[in-house]
């Protein structure tokens, strides 16, 4: 092993540039170093020195505070670490810990691309209604990592430009460091203590570069400070939330109309008055709980006239909101939008979409099962057909990950210009406890509304599925079918197959009652086959001898047994194994 003296002082000839054996060598260096430390300062517990050292900071004759590792040098020359007192451990133990960061891969980055990473860490969590430190404190670890790090965080002034007000003396320190970086700001307005609301002042007296503003309005109090009738001229981002049931309205002269920059507004039970300029420059909006609507026009003649650039809208309804939003419009108003999510029941979702018509917008509703969802359906099929006749060539289904008492199944329609993204995907929460097919329901009421005459991918993702439906099961354009973890719905279907318990497959009509006829490509996902595998292979053996056999089969992260294997061969012309 080297010095310690070494070990402290070649920092020249050995970086974190330097190669990777001779970096490792010192690094096994510093951690035998470091072990023999450790050993030798059992007899005085660390705190304890680091105690003593803090107190004594001139012990080895220096006149100033010196860094541990200006200390570290001057304590290694002649001595053994038996001899060392044990304040002087702790300060080798400081050195050297900081000389084995030195030489890791990470110090390589530049000091403004590090502040750029660190600067990503910073966040406020758009769900915590009060905006609470708890998600954003811990970032501050990153200041402790090292001595480097540190330095780092402390010169960017963007690092600390994310501000919460749950922690007035956090919220100015920060305000203060931040100094003159565009904000992310977080507050709720509910606390009237003396601390807070100076400190809601101070940071508000900042709204020139405030860039994002998370506010939260109390129950009964919609009342806004005089710092936000300021102009907002690097505003991008305003969410203006109330918990309460009563939708407050902002005056137009909010930000004193002037916000050019600002593009996305999200609104939960609040307003912003009709006539304010806020309204112009919007690409992006989101409602929640909004019950009432700008007086003057219909809601969808407002979001046409008012925000021409808008491309992407949220609305989450409740059934109160119908009564706001008048009679069906004789003609449909044309929004050029990219993107929709709602989140409603069936029926509302049906009469926001008929009064709509969208051209290549992507489409997401999510709704609470029901037994009757024809009334989704029947809403995307209008706006299939009213937008632009496009074609939808797959179909997915897949569970998403469940709540505490409820599920989630995704249904995605893609057409063939979306590539990878669902032109329409319907997401339908349902209750875990009872029994019930509801997955069968939504796909065959997929199947019953909409136009599928193009199908061509089907890719079943779910784990209790019961049964293919049969529009399904029978579509006669479907090509490909990809099935995902579970293969037993399947399964258990073809052995109720009639052909398959028939003696006699070649019948006249049997090519016709065949499942999946146009089928020309299997691929099974992570699937551990047991006795699965010989209902699908006498289904194959049939499908071949009917002449509908199955080009391709694709087993991706399957396990079968090596027979299984073979005897699949026998009945598919090509298969195909990929185990990672």
């Amino acid at each position: 092993m080297a010095s310690l003296q070494v070990l402290l002082t070649d920092t020249e000839s050995v970086s974190a540039f330097s190669a990777h054996d001779t970096r490792l060598q010192l690094i096994r260096d510093i951690d035998l170093a470091l072990d023999d430390i450790a050993q030798a300062s059992t007899t005085s517990p660390v705190l304890q020195a680091l105690k003593l050292f803090r107190s004594r900071p001139t012990k080895l004759g220096s006149d100033s505070a010196p860094t541990a590792e200006e200390l570290a040098r001057e304590v290694v020359s002649g001595k053994d670490l038996d001899s060392f007192p044990s304040f002087e451990l702790s300060i080798l133990q400081q050195a050297l810990c900081a000389r084995r960061n030195s030489l890791a891969v990470v110090s390589r980055l530049p000091p403004e691309l590090l502040a750029v990473i660190l600067e990503l860490c910073r966040s406020i969590d758009d769900d915590e209604p009060k905006f609470r430190t708890r998600r954003f404190i811990p970032v501050l670890k990153i200041t402790h990592v090292c001595r480097r790090w540190r330095h780092v965080a402390l010169a960017s002034a963007a690092f600390w430009s994310c501000i919460v007000l749950s922690s007035p003396r956090w919220a100015l320190e920060m305000l203060e460091r931040s100094r003159n970086a565009p904000l992310t700001v977080g507050m709720d307005m509910a606390s009237g203590e003396k601390k807070t609301v100076a400190a809601r002042h101070q940071v508000l007296g900042q709204v020139h570069r405030i860039r994002e503003l998370h506010l939260t309005l109390p129950m009964f109090d919609s009342m806004l400070p005089p710092s936000l009738f300021k102009p907002a001229p690097v505003l991008e981002a305003f969410y203006f939330w109330s918990f309460g049931r009563v939708n407050s309205i902002a005056p137009a002269s909010l930000f004193g109309g002037e916000a050019p920059a600002l593009r996305h507004l999200s609104l939960r039970s609040c307003q912003i008055h009709p006539d304010s300029p806020l309204w112009n420059n919007i690409v992006s909006l989101e409602l929640i709980k909004v019950t009432q609507l700008p007086t003057g026009c219909d809601l969808f003649t407002f979001l046409a006239t008012r925000m021409p650039r808008l491309r992407a809208l949220s609305w989450c309804m409740t059934e109160t909101s119908l009564a706001f939003f008048g009679k069906p419009l004789e003609m449909p108003v044309r929004l050029d939008l990219e993107t929709l999510e709602l989140n409603s029941s069936n029926w509302p979702i049906y009469w926001f979409l008929r009064n709509l018509i969208l051209p290549k917008c992507r489409i997401t509703v999510h709704v609470p099962y029901a037994g009757d969802i024809k009334h989704t359906w029947r809403a995307l099929e209008e706006q299939r057909v009213c937008a632009d006749q496009f074609q939808i060539c797959a179909v997915t289904l897949t569970d998403l990950p469940p709540t505490t008492k409820e599920g989630t199944l995704e249904v995605g329609l893609f057409d063939r210009t979306c590539e990878r993204l669902s032109r329409y995907t319907a997401r339908f929460d349902y209750d875990l406890s009872p029994m019930q097919p509801c997955r069968e329901n939504i796909l065959s009421a997929a199947a019953l509304v909409m136009s599928l005459d193009s199908l061509t991918t089907l890719t079943i993702n779910c784990a209790s599925l019961w049964r293919f439906p049969p529009p399904i099961i029978h579509h006669a354009t479907v090509r490909t079918l990809i099935l995902h973890r579970h293969v037993e719905p399947f399964t258990q279907q073809l052995d109720s197959d009639p052909l398959l318990a028939a003696g006699d497959p070649t019948r006249f009509d049997a090519v016709s009652r065949v499942y999946f006829p146009a089928l020309r490509k299997i691929h099974f996902h992570d699937i551990v086959f047991e006795q699965e595998m010989e209902a699908i292979l006498d289904w194959l053996a049939q499908r071949r001898r009917l002449n509908v056999g199955i080009e391709e089969v694709r087993l991706i992260r399957c396990s079968l047994s090596g027979a299984e294997l073979g005897s699949l061969k026998e009945v598919v012309t090509r298969v195909s194994v990929q185990r990672v």
